[in-house]
């Protein structure tokens, strides 16, 4: 009997297994099926390049080196809410220099109505690449209702440059650098904020310590403000035939050129050789459909392929070639430098140095360029960075750095070690110095009527306890540290930059330099972009024919999936409509300044709290 209930529980046991097996086994299936329909169904459809056409750049949002945290745009895209809209440099590049070689792309449209800025340095890369496309006989035609700075750096470069509408604006009015300072709210609330620094240009930590700006931080300021606001002038003026002097004398007597015209800053714009002249979109669309012809699918407007369109259509065979020959790899660096594993646009130092290590190890990555764009910011991170650089070095393969708009601080500091240095004019550099800084609450605590008392082994026993107060003996600790990392970085600098360690302390103090002043004195080799790098690195590895490889860290198959279901427009719509479009938990535009400082210094997370980090990104936008 007891065998007899055995095997019958042993049977139903086998038969629940085969069941559960089952309908693991239909629910794979299914899961399957589903996402087979959903690749067919918003697979985008291949894009089709008319016999003659205008290549349509609308670039919306800012320029940016790579997409940051691919991931998480995707989802935010999926979800009905849509991420702050970016544009990388090398896309638009990349079309205007296959476009200028295509007979069937016979102009370049440029719409500039949600076009944001960009660093400088990158604005000046695709002014470059618009005017080599002129150079070909094909022009460029730009417009918008209004051009902020960075929207009219592209613009100045067109062969007409409209405004579409009377009431338009060439908002061209300077440069400016200002930050909110929080010595009195930090004293109200009776928070300690304690700063440790070696060097009297670090002012990254004066939010915190004053309540307004240094003059040292002012003579900074002014120097790479005059420097890039010089270069503006001049590159604008160049691309509209105008004299620095007249472009610099319409911005600075704006009421004067608006008086004139009885207030239609349109028709100033016009008068002082900014713009061509005004038309509407109708009236632009007229002179492109004589130029490139009738859209055949509608019938009222011209022929035209989008910039994604253009280089899913252009670039796979030109990829395809590129793979046949050995490769200069292009790692970008862009963002804050973080310890550990990080996304796209932020550099954190575990996700880089497998990058760089994955070039080393690639027999047919020959050199690497490192395209920095980055503040700085953990210490410990960056020196992280540097050594896996000095790995890559030891196999024989060159580094070269192009710097960006960006590469101060722990920029610099993953960019010192490189065989040759290239920024741009307009590139911020330098900032050699450390900081740490830190808040202690044990007032605010005794403000509130709760107190803190206890019993230790030793004077650094509290060490690191925001609510107790620093004690001498700690503050010293830390100011040693920092004196020694500071004597660190500058050794490290003037060793790899072959500069005596006497003129490394009189440029360093944690002064920042615009690209011009930098290679004067000795922290670049060259002024030049991207491409001069690449050529560089080419030649000092010896290469005749070369492709270029932009190394990246590799989505998850599903990962991958997502972002491909992000980019199609019906998916967009349909998840978004699911899900539904409204962000909460946003917080007030009135705190959210005052919490940006303390959250970004947090976000760096060095674990010894030391970080080499500028506070510039804001002077290097333009917008």
């Amino acid at each position: 009997m007891a065998r007899r209930k055995g095997f019958l529980r042993f049977i139903g046991g086998t038969l629940k297994g085969i069941d559960i097996t089952r309908r693991v086994v239909i629910d794979l299936i299914f899961i399957a099926i589903v996402i087979v329909i959903l690749v067919v169904v918003f697979r985008p459809k291949a894009p089709v390049l008319p016999a003659t056409a205008a290549l349509y750049l609308k670039p919306r949002g800012m320029l940016v080196e790579q997409v940051p945290d691919r991931l998480r745009r995707a989802q935010q895209r999926l979800l009905g809410r849509q991420p702050f809209p970016v544009v990388r440099v090398r896309d638009l590049i990349n079309a205007l220099d296959t476009a200028r070689t295509d007979p069937r792309i016979r102009a370049v449209v440029l719409n500039l109505n949600d076009f944001v800025g960009g660093e400088l340095p990158q604005l000046a890369r695709v002014s470059r690449a618009l005017k080599q496309f002129e150079s070909s006989g094909k022009p460029v035609i730009a417009y918008a209702a209004n051009y902020g700075q960075g929207a009219y750096y592209l613009a100045a470069v067109a062969n007409k440059t409209y405004l579409t509408t009377q009431q338009g604006l060439v908002a061209v009015l300077g440069l400016s650098a200002y930050r909110n300072y929080y010595k009195n709210l930090l004293d109200k609330l009776k928070v300690q904020w304690h700063v440790f620094r070696v060097g009297k240009y670090k002012s990254f930590v004066e939010p915190f310590t004053r309540n307004g700006m240094s003059p040292a931080a002012k003579r900074e300021n002014t120097v790479l403000l005059d420097a890039l606001w010089k270069n503006y002038l001049d590159r604008v003026a160049r691309a509209r035939h105008l004299q620095p002097a007249d472009l610099a004398g319409f911005v600075n007597h704006l009421p004067a050129a608006l008086a004139a015209t009885n207030g239609n800053a349109a028709a100033a714009a016009r008068r002082a050789g900014l713009i061509t002249g005004v038309l509407t979109v109708p009236e632009i669309r007229a002179q492109l459909t004589k130029l490139v012809g009738v859209n055949s699918a509608t019938r009222n407007g011209y022929n035209r392929i989008g910039l994604a369109a253009y280089l899913a259509a252009r670039q796979p065979a030109a990829r395809l070639a590129n793979r046949s020959w050995n490769q200069v790899a292009i790692i970008v660096a862009q963002g804050d430098i973080v310890p550990g594993a990080a996304p796209q646009g932020t550099v954190g130092s575990l996700t880089l140095t497998r990058l760089i290590d994955r070039a080393a190890r690639d027999e047919r990555i020959k050199a690497v360029v490192l395209d920095v764009d980055s503040p700085g910011g953990s210490a410990l991170a960056a020196d992280e960075i540097l050594h896996a650089e000095l790995n890559l070095k030891r196999t024989g393969k060159p580094l070269v750095v192009s710097m960006s708009g960006l590469a101060a601080s722990g920029g610099y500091w993953i960019s010192m070690a490189a065989n040759r240095i290239y920024a741009s004019a307009g590139t911020i550099t330098g900032s050699i110095g450390i900081f740490a800084m830190f808040p202690t609450f044990q007032q605010t605590l005794a403000w509130a009527g709760i107190h803190r008392d206890g019993v230790e082994t030793s004077p650094l026993a509290d060490f690191g306890d925001p609510l107790r107060a620093v004690s001498p003996d700690a503050a010293k600790v830390f100011q040693l540290i920092i004196k020694h990392g500071y004597a660190e970085f500058t050794g490290k600098v003037a060793k790899y930059r072959n500069l005596p360690l006497s003129h490394i302390d009189a440029i360093a103090q944690g002064r920042v330099w615009p690209g011009v002043d930098a290679k004067r004195i000795g922290l670049v080799d060259e002024i030049g972009g991207l491409g001069m790098a690449v050529r560089t690195a080419a030649k000092l590895a010896k290469l005749q024919r070369y492709g270029v490889t932009y190394l990246a860290p590799r989505l998850k198959p599903y990962d991958k999936f997502l972002v491909g279901m992000s980019r199609n427009t019906t998916a967009q719509i349909m998840l978004g409509h699911l899900f539904g479009g409204s962000d909460i938990g946003s917080i007030s535009l009135m705190v959210r300044p005052a919490l940006a400082g303390i959250k970004r210094i947090l976000t760096l997370r060095d674990p010894n709290g030391i970080y080499a980090y500028c506070f510039c990104d804001a002077i290097a936008e333009v917008k």
